[in-house]
């Protein structure tokens, strides 16, 4: 009895002094004005080896604790640094009364903590890299387009309060997953997006691995990077508007190398209409021979690379979008040849139907979009309005990477101009 009274009297001044070491928001409740160490953490432990020992109610104890973890941001990581201490303690003999005292502590602090706090600040030093191994573990095992996302999340939020994990780093963790595996794409898209709502926040960790990525000058698709954020813009997870600002080069840039190479095609051009009556010029124009592309200066440009994710992806309005900021007046040969591909595959039904070479030459049939949120194919001509004709005008001279698509064009004109009526043709 005399241990009780004792205890309570304890409990009230150890509250009193934990309310008055913490009282000030911006600094560190562990920390004295002076910059001595304020005890904080050990009347927290002495509060709750209270309790365990049975000198004051469970109950009283919890109620303290919560107390104590809404008078400072940085309190409850606090307790939950003591509660690491009472279980090496008092696990070595978990049949024992204390043992059964703390679990009840824990479960009851686990869901208080979990409903009320979120953390803003992590210390990189406290963080274990065990969570972030179980973490990339959950992400990576038998997970399939069957995986349910929510169960996902679920696990994915008590490794973050179990191991005190940084939710920027964790955002980090699950887009490196996703870039491995883009063909579960519904999976992440859910999970993203249920995980992290804000698209400024997703932007930046995006922004943040744009800036580090290498390009190189082998690759036969996008980056899986680049084919990540397609995806997240084809789902409007992100905007445009979030993710363009940190993607390279700058629109200057680009803006010069277009007005170079406006200048050199129509200084060519001027050169050959001089006619000149004096017979062969030392200065006179040679023929013009268009310069290969440096396929480095192509994958470096993280602007043009999207594109083609978008278009692989096809996401068309987004590509539109992207296509109407860029300074350049006609596109890159590989968004070229990915946006001709995509309209065989709107065309492919009216093709068929209409504008085949002859009726015993089948061709290769070309299937149809798979994503949902692709361009409707085309049924009637009335139907290329909507798609076909923006995207024709689009590619504009580069149409010529594909001739076969040049042959349509004629075909469905030809075809178009047979069903208009005499009179109106005049």
């Amino acid at each position: 009895m005399l241990d009780k009274t004792m205890a309570r009297k304890k409990n009230g001044k150890s509250m009193k002094t934990v309310t008055q070491s913490i009282k000030d928001e911006e600094k560190s409740p562990l920390l004295t004005k002076s910059g001595k160490l304020s005890g904080l953490s050990q009347n927290i432990y002495d509060l709750l080896q209270c309790g365990l020992r049975g000198a004051l109610k469970k109950d009283v104890v919890l109620s303290a604790v919560r107390e104590i973890c809404s008078l400072h941001a940085d309190t409850p990581s606090i307790v939950l640094d003591v509660v690491c201490v009472l279980d090496a303690e008092t696990c070595s003999d978990i049949q024992s009364e204390e043992r059964a005292n703390f679990c009840y502590v824990v479960r009851e602090l686990e869901s208080f903590i979990s409903d009320n706090y979120k953390q803003r600040k992590f210390n990189l030093f406290r963080e274990e890299s065990e969570g972030y191994a179980k973490l990339i573990v959950e992400l990576n095992q038998d997970v399939n387009e069957e995986t349910d996302w929510k169960t996902l999340l679920e696990i994915i939020q008590s490794l973050i309060g179990c191991f005190n994990l940084d939710p920027n780093r964790v955002l980090d963790i699950i887009l490196e997953s996703f870039e491995a595996r883009p063909h579960l794409d519904r999976l992440f898209i859910s999970l993203i997006k249920n995980y992290m709502g804000d698209p400024q926040v997703i932007s930046e960790v995006l922004g943040f691995k744009l800036g580090n990525m290498e390009m190189l000058d082998k690759y036969e698709e996008p980056p899986p990077l680049m084919t990540v954020i397609a995806l997240l813009l084809q789902h409007q997870v992100i905007s445009l508007d979030n993710i363009y600002p940190w993607l390279r080069p700058d629109d200057t840039i680009m803006a010069k190398e277009a007005d170079k190479e406006f200048k050199a095609v129509q200084d060519y051009i001027r050169k050959i209409n001089i006619v000149s009556t004096k017979g062969p010029q030392a200065n006179a124009p040679t023929e013009f021979v268009e310069e290969k592309a440096d396929p480095q200066e192509y994958w470096s440009n993280q602007k043009l690379v999207l594109g083609e994710a978008l278009l692989k992806v096809t996401a068309w309005r987004e590509f539109a979008a992207l296509s109407a900021r860029l300074p350049n007046s006609h596109l890159a040969d590989r968004p070229a040849v990915a946006l001709c591909a995509m309209l065989h595959a709107l065309v492919e039904p009216l093709y068929r139907k209409h504008c085949r070479v002859a009726p015993k030459i089948m061709g290769k049939p070309i299937p149809p979009l798979t994503s949902p949120l692709a361009p409707p194919a085309c049924k009637t001509f009335e139907d290329i309005k909507e798609t076909v004709i923006p995207a024709l005008i689009l590619l504009g001279p580069s149409l010529h990477c594909d001739p076969i698509l040049i042959l349509f064009v004629y075909c469905e004109r030809h075809v178009r101009y047979k069903k208009i009526p005499c009179s109106m043709k005049h």
